[in-house]
């Protein structure tokens, strides 16, 4: 009877750890498809402006023919978090002048992700703003 209960006991103090390894599950979701009434090139150009004034977040690459724009946020630097510090958008022509900016689906739980996405808004809002001469 000893035997069975230190096994138990053993099994429940080495299973401890793993119930961890279930958190990253309740990340929260950055699934937001921004769209804006402005040619593709504008809209590639404004979230790089949008993203170099981001003092935590720096471009890793960009591809503009591919529409990617690949970020690495400098607060995280441990190698616990690593999957956490990159974050990719995906900037995309939805016709002549409108175009959609999102994070790519890799990247919708990744911490800070909301940020991004805000000073992205805030950009090119106020670039429609401009045009629409406001």
């Amino acid at each position: 009877m000893k035997r069975i209960l230190s096994s138990l006991l053993l099994l429940g103090v080495f299973s401890l750890p793993l119930l961890g390894c279930s958190r990253a599950s309740f990340l929260p979701s950055h699934a937001e498809v921004l769209v804006y009434p402005l040619p593709l090139d504008i809209v590639y150009l404004r979230t790089l402006d949008a993203v170099q004034a981001h003092p935590e977040w720096e471009l890793e690459e960009t591809d503009k023919e591919k529409g990617v724009i690949v970020l690495r946020n400098m607060r995280y630097s441990s190698f616990a978090d690593a999957d956490m510090r990159t974050a990719t958008l995906l900037v995309k022509r939805v016709g002549p002048k409108e175009s959609s900016i999102q994070l790519d689906p890799k990247s919708v739980a990744v911490v800070g992700g909301d940020e991004i996405l805000s000073i992205v808004k805030v950009y090119l809002s106020r670039e429609v703003g401009i045009r629409q001469g406001k």
